[in-house]
């Protein structure tokens, strides 16, 4: 799939019951939690981005600290009110923490959780219909050692996709796109990322197709790990805002035409974001479902936390 060191596949860790999620929690990433010091006082370090703004020593208040301890996400929202309510909620495969993963329960759910965005994942069947759907193997979701190339919509949609999580979710099968377009449509928007498995039939070419013909393109991004099919989204439509995938840092961060950057954890540093911010890029991270690393990435100002529990999120935001 990549096509250089830096094109690395988004994501690619099962949520709930099929494996750890993620490449290193934020708790581990630069400038995530501060020290303690004696009497309670609370470091500057655990402040980077407030400490920059306003430069006041801790020291000067030290009952303060010790007996009014505040938390991070408090802080940084009474700081910066306007910047946190910018900031949006991305559910990773719909609701996936309670509902099988891009299934239209986890995306109903999304919904009612009051996500902003809808992250999915689209592939092609055998006869080149554009399906949601994380892995190519069939295997992890409905106990079928087939690949999503090798059968026909038809076939792909016969087989249980829900059981997996909880038998009560029986019915659920694999969506195609134009369904869950239809599903969102004025209520929430699509993150949609293009999956490449070597067998994708103008999946670019098909995806925009669809997006153009349900006047859809002021409620979708386009994300991928290829920058090559993001340079293609933008070509057929160049008014697609599109997001390179990346769990490496790159040294230049104008260097890819792209208008976000979806990025794991330990590259969403501080001088990242800042840099991307500086040449006009937004920073969406991924997959935060904690709440210390929630608190961490609203400090950080990123533009867009990508989450397993969107309402988890949402609680921590201004209403």
């Amino acid at each position: 799939m990549e096509k250089s060191i830096l094109l690395v596949s988004i994501r690619d860790f099962p949520v709930k019951g099929r494996g750890a999620e993620g490449a290193g929690g934020a708790g581990e990433a630069e400038g995530a939690e501060g020290e303690k010091g004696e009497k309670g006082e609370i470091l500057n370090s655990q402040f980077p981005i407030l400490n920059s703004q306003f430069p006041i020593p801790n020291s000067q208040f030290p009952i303060l600290n010790s007996q009014f301890p505040i938390p991070n996400s408090q802080m940084c929202m009474s700081q910066f009110p306007n910047k946190i309510q910018t900031i949006q909620v991305t559910a990773h495969r719909g609701s996936s923490m309670n509902a099988p993963e891009n299934t239209m329960s986890a995306i109903n759910l999304a919904i009612q959780d009051q996500a902003d965005y809808i992250e999915i994942d689209v592939q092609q069947t055998k006869d080149g219909k554009l399906v949601v759907l994380h892995d190519s193997n069939l295997q992890g979701v409905a106990g079928v050692d087939e690949n999503i190339w090798e059968l026909d919509y038809e076939e792909v949609r016969k087989l249980d996709v829900g059981s997996w999580f909880d038998s009560k979710f029986a019915e659920e099968r694999v969506p195609c796109l134009e369904e869950v377009i239809k599903a969102v449509k004025g209520k929430i928007k699509l993150n949609i990322e293009l999956k490449l498995n070597g067998h994708e039939q103008e999946l670019a070419v098909e995806v925009v197709k669809l997006v153009d013909e349900h006047k859809f393109l002021k409620q979708c991004v386009i994300s991928s790990a290829d920058y090559h099919t993001l340079l293609k989204v933008k070509e057929l439509n160049p008014e697609i805002a599109t997001g390179l995938i990346m769990t490496t840092a790159i040294e230049h961060v104008d260097q890819f035409k792209v208008d976000f950057y979806s990025v794991q954890p330990l590259v969403a540093t501080i001088d990242f974001v800042n840099q991307a911010h500086a040449n006009g890029r937004e920073v969406h991270v991924w997959t935060i479902n904690e709440l210390k690393e929630m608190e961490t990435f609203l400090n950080r100002q990123v533009d867009n936390i990508i989450t397993d529990t969107p309402k988890t999120l949402r609680g921590l935001l201004p209403k």
